[in-house]
């Protein structure tokens, strides 16, 4: 028979093949050499595949191998050697494929090989402990932990019939309490690890305690007896740990067995750290897990699991500590040793469910949906391919605990259902003994607590509590995880419970159990300000019930306690709310001074919630969630007339994201450089990585669709390299404030410097609350001298008149007048009169409630009247004031200058921010005066995909008249490259175009040019040395977004904080036909009347408007009233 066998000779298998099949169509299944043939057949197949590579062949091999072993007799070993080829071809392919399905069949038809051998054939045991080598070797893959009963049942055979004296008996003790160990890491069975145990000390006893390999087999035991809580009292850990390490260290690195005897004694402090709860065991174990894979080759097959547990122990340590490092790092760890694994491995849930933790616990301390989103489609993937029990309650447990917060962050009820049931089916799964029950029930009942809240029903409360309980009682003690349990019981009875039935000693309970967690819990663990501040809840809840002082001064005590330690929590935030409600405290129960330093440590940690390391979309999300915070604090300042803080506070509240944006520009480098050319070199470096990517396109994550795999997302992603350079950034600035004279280095300017905006005129901030609106007037110095100070410099005052729900009452009014005067795109703004009377009616409210009161307290020391022009008044306004037009308030239902107008006392200009008002001085001061500025026009009447803007170029046209050096891009040549180049070398920029606001994304604002959209942040990144003034006579260049209304983000802020000093901007969509009249007017007062002199760009719009307002008529608001000025 022509077999090939020993012919490589591709022409001759193919022959052999061919041969072979035309051979077992004729003979059959029937035929007493049948099996012989097929098996022939299949020998052809596989030769073939080994000299081709091609799988195909292989898989034709198995199958001819199959038919073999169907029909092989079981005479004269026929039927033993045809399971045996089987078994053979298997492996091979499952080592091609990596697929459990290969390898399960290979086993099986090897297990039939050894049944098809006559009892006592010498030839058993062997086969039987080749078999155990391949289950042990692949035991990872074998997703079934019942399948490892059949090796131990092998072994244990095996054993009987081994002599003692069997060269290699110890291997083969050693091999049965390794898969022990297996069996009880899949089914937690408690006997499974005390048989491993005894089996790997008679495995030592076995080798003799001086063999090389006994290091290897002790190390073993002490990690199975640390695991079973054995070593016994007399056990020294440390000592045990300290021996194992020297051992571990005295191999070569290149030696097979150094890894897993490093990665042994990691294991070890892991547990020591979970028993014991000192950090020390948990760095240890991190320091052995990198140690573990700095040593091990990256084709190791043991990497994945390297990588695993070197993740779990960081993510360990971030929980205790909070370093944003460690997450990252972790994170990066958990997704190397997934994209690692074969799509078939089983394995692969295993590490699903710790890269879900990860991203759940990311989400926990950065607050991105996405996480949220990735964690759970990661544990459905999960438990999609994953039947081990083990893996599946963790699973449930992870997707529940996301559901859970995702319900908490989006408000869908189905999320809080499906997580109650995923929980619920979680602790079904598992024996009333397991060890991760009380994970489970914790879990359950923090979903049951909050569903309770949300729906009332008091089965959800009771059912909560029953498993918090049990949950702790099921706890070791000394168990880490028991200080976030017994705080979590004192939320449930001292919080839930107590409201739900009034029972005081429920409350009573709760803040025991409070006080008992803090007493488990060291001083410098990053979860114990969550404790603290759960404990607060209860004693405030306790005060309000009997009034009893001692409980108020223990509450404010313990807040403090929250966010003086000097220890940044794992979530800021929680420190941020407890300095809140301590300031709320001390303010209602003392005075508004008491609570200023509070207020003050609690303003000091806005950089940590809104941190410069998240993605620009989330840090408006951030400041969104802390503003009303931020306002409490300021309200407190202006209470207490504190000065200093009331307008350090009020800037720092103002622009949180703009302020971070513009710091990185680097104000005072020149300084540092002075001081430390190194450190000034790479502070400069990490300053301009972060604006690349705080003003870059944001980009993240999607969800995984079915068909992707986790290993296509990049290890090194945007976010992870944000956060590095942040942290980086944190750590230099740390240095250079550590250099004499160097201490404010990049800090915020305060109050000293502020108090200089109002050289020009009165500074006016408006901070509206609930119930009242503050008001800080800075006024001018004149005539005292730099440094010097007046007890007249701010002048405060609280409007009852004015509030919170008013301003946006007006705001919303504003915008109906808008819609009715049909005002939709630069165009014909209708003539007509429609809503004229609520236009007056919000600016009659305007003057009544707010802008005549704080004009009449002015007046008290800073007379408007009498002058030789109208003063220049800056209003600086937060909230939903700052889309209200207090420049154009007053009374409009009687003859003009027969009632008050506020264009009639005073020339309005705005700014979003003091900084930006002192950066503009500044700038000015710094630059040269220039006889006859340089002018950018540029014009866009026809931008593709937009409206038509016929009057732009007629804008253009009258400037070309008037201004002595202008230069100009017109249509196709205004592209984004040419203009963003043209206004680096031009002083004065006016900009006739299609404008546009990105209420998600303020960076990604917009003037429409005509081969795209010319952004914010490219702008902002770029540098304009010459910048004095912009004129953005386009659509909504000074509306911002009112989801944030703390940020002033819109192109007129952007512009100021790009570098120019004063800008023209309009609040809404303006006629075609006024821009080129608003342009002749203003272009002419200002450079004749105001002599090219930025400084009176206001007083020259004022007057542009007036003649505007002339020529449409005084009540026609749409038309006049939209253009304002801003800076200078």
């Amino acid at each position: 028979m022509l077999s090939g066998a020993d012919d490589p000779n591709s022409s001759h298998l193919d022959q052999a093949i061919d041969v072979g099949t035309r051979l077992v169509e004729l003979v059959g299944t029937e035929h007493p050499d049948a099996a012989i043939h097929h098996s022939n057949l299949a020998a052809s197949y596989r030769r073939r595949h080994q000299h081709s590579g091609n799988r195909l062949d292989l898989a034709a091999a198995i199958t001819s191998a199959r038919h073999a072993a169907s029909i092989a007799p079981f005479r004269d070993g026929a039927q033993f050697q045809a399971f045996h080829n089987l078994g053979l071809f298997c492996l091979d392919m499952f080592d091609i494929t990596q697929d459990t399905k290969d390898l399960e069949e290979a086993l099986h038809a090897r297990w039939s090989a050894i049944k098809a051998l006559p009892a006592g054939h010498p030839a058993i045991l062997q086969y039987l402990i080749e078999n155990v080598s391949i289950i042990d070797s692949n035991a990872s893959h074998l997703p079934d932990f019942s399948n490892l009963d059949t090796p131990v049942d092998i072994l244990q055979t095996a054993l009987v019939v081994i002599a003692d004296d069997h060269p290699r008996i110890e291997e083969h003790v050693r091999d049965l309490a390794t898969t022990l160990y297996i069996r009880y890491g899949r089914s937690r069975d408690s006997i499974d690890l005390d048989v491993a145990i005894e089996t790997q000390r008679e495995a030592i006893v076995l080798i003799g305690h001086d063999s090389v390999l006994a290091v290897g087999y002790a190390s073993n035991l002490s990690l199975l007896m640390m695991l079973a809580g054995k070593l016994g009292d007399g056990v020294d850990v440390m000592d045990l740990l300290d021996a194992q390490t020297a051992k571990a260290e005295n191999f070569p690195d290149e030696h097979e067995e150094k890894p897993t005897l490093l990665l042994n004694v990691a294991l070890m402090h892991s547990r020591a750290y979970d028993t014991s709860g000192d950090k020390s065991h948990l760095d240890a174990a991190v320091t052995g897990a990198r140690r573990c894979l700095e040593i091990m080759s990256p084709t190791h097959r043991d990497r994945p699991l390297m990588l695993l547990h070197a993740g779990s122990f960081l993510m360990q340590r971030f929980e205790r500590e909070g370093d944003i490092a460690d997450l990252d790092t972790a994170m990066e760890l958990l997704k190397e040793s997934t994209s690692r694994l074969h799509p078939s491995h089983p394995e692969r849930a295993e590490h699903f469910v710790n890269l879900a933790q990860a991203h759940l616990t990311r989400f926990q301390r950065i607050g991105q949906v996405m996480d949220l989103d990735v964690c759970i489609d990661l544990a459905r993937r999960a438990l999609d391919i994953s039947v081990q029990r083990v893996f599946k309650t963790a699973l449930l447990q992870t997707l529940g605990t996301a559901l859970m917060l995702r319900f908490e962050r989006l408000h869908d009820l189905d999320d809080l259902h499906a997580a109650v049931a995923a929980l619920r089916d979680s602790l079904e799964s598992l024996p009333s003994t397991h060890k991760d029950r009380s994970i489970v029930l914790f879990s359950l009942s923090s979903a049951l607590g909050s569903r309770f809240d949300k729906l009332r029903d008091t089965a959800d409360l009771d059912e909560g509590i029953k498993a918090i309980h049990e949950a702790i009682d099921i706890l070791p003690e000394g168990h880490s995880m028991k200080p976030l349990f017994l705080s979590y019981l004192g939320k449930f009875l001292g919080g839930l419970r107590f409201n739900a039935t009034g029972d005081i000693t429920h409350l009573e309970a709760g803040v025991a159990a409070e006080r008992e967690a803090l007493q488990l819990i060291e001083s410098s663990h990053a979860g114990r300000p969550r404790h603290l501040g759960d404990l607060r809840c209860c004693l405030q809840a306790r005060f309000q019930t009997y009034q009893n002082r001692n409980d108020l001064e223990l509450a404010i005590q313990t807040l403090k306690s929250t966010f003086e330690s000097g220890i940044l929590a794992t979530e800021p935030i929680v420190q941020f709310e407890a300095a809140h409600a301590c300031g709320l405290l001390l303010r209602r129960h003392y005075s508004a001074s008491e609570s200023m330093p509070v207020f003050a440590s609690m303003i000091d940690l806005v950089p940590h919630i809104v941190w410069l390391g998240g993605k620009l979309s989330q840090r408006y999300a951030d400041v969104k969630g802390v503003s009303g915070m931020i306002d409490d604090a300021i309200s407190a300042a202006i209470e207490s007339q504190n000065a200093r803080a009331t307008l350090d506070w009020l800037e720092q509240s103002r622009c949180i994201v703009w302020s971070q944006v513009q710091s990185l520009h680097l104000p005072g480098i020149e300084q540092l450089r002075a001081a430390d050319v190194t450190l000034a070199r790479d502070f400069e470096q990490v300053v301009h990585s972060l604006q690349g990517l705080a003003t870059r396109a944001n980009t993240g994550f999607g969800l995984l669709g079915k068909e992707a795999s986790y290993r296509d997302i990049p290890v090194e992603d945007e976010g992870l390299i944000h956060r590095t350079l942040a942290a980086r950034y944190t750590q230099l600035l740390g240095i250079a404030r550590t250099i004499p004279g160097l201490a404010g280095f990049m800090y915020p300017e305060r109050f000293s410097r502020r108090v200089w905006t109002a050289i020009s005129g009165p500074v006016v901030i408006v901070h509206p609350a609930q119930n009242h609106c503050d008001i800080v007037c800075i006024l001018p110095l004149e005539p005292h001298g730099p440094g010097q100070t007046t007890p007249n410099e701010c002048v405060y005052i609280r409007l009852g008149t004015f509030t919170l729900k008013l301003a946006h009452a007006l705001r919303r009014k504003l915008l109906e007048c808008l819609r009715a005067a049909g005002v939709s795109a630069r165009a014909v703004v209708p003539h007509s009169s429609t809503r004229r009377d609520d236009f007056e009616l919000v600016l009659q409210k305007l003057w009544i409630s707010l802008v005549k009161p704080i004009v009449d307290e002015i007046q008290k020391t800073y007379t408007f009247t009498g002058r030789a022009e109208l003063p220049h008044l800056t209003w600086c306004l937060s909230g939903p004031v700052a889309f209200l037009p207090l420049h154009a308030a007053g009374l409009y239902d009687g003859k003009e200058n027969e009632q008050p107008r506020a264009y009639d006392l005073f020339v309005s200009s705005y700014t979003p921010s003091l900084t930006a008002l002192l950066d503009a001085h500044r700038r000015h001061g710094r630059r040269a005066k220039e006889v006859s500025p340089s002018v950018l026009a540029i014009a866009q009447p026809d931008t593709p995909g937009l409206s038509r803007l016929p009057g732009t170029t007629r804008e253009v046209n009258i400037l070309q008249g008037i201004v002595p050096v202008l230069d100009r891009l017109d249509g196709p040549e205004a592209t984004r490259a040419a203009v963003l180049e043209a206004m680096k070398t031009h002083h004065w920029v006016h900009l006739a175009c299609h404008g546009i606001q990105n209420g998600e994304d303020p960076t990604k604002s917009a003037l429409r040019l005509h081969d795209g959209a010319l952004e914010l942040r490219e702008m902002m990144r770029a540098s304009f040395p010459n910048a004095e003034l912009a004129v953005l006579s386009a659509c909504e260049t000074a509306t911002g977004d009112d989801t944030v209304p703390q940020e002033a983000v819109h192109l007129a802020a952007g512009m100021l904080m790009a570098g120019f000093e004063s800008v023209v901007a309009t609040s809404w969509l303006i006629s075609d036909e006024d821009g080129p009249v608003l342009a002749l007017e203003l272009y002419t007062h200002l450079l004749n009347e105001g002599q090219g002199d930025v400084t009176r760009t206001a007083y020259a719009l004022h007057h542009a408007t007036k003649c505007l307002r002339g020529r449409v008529g005084e009540k026609n608001f749409v038309r006049w009233l939209p253009f304002i000025h801003m800076g200078l």
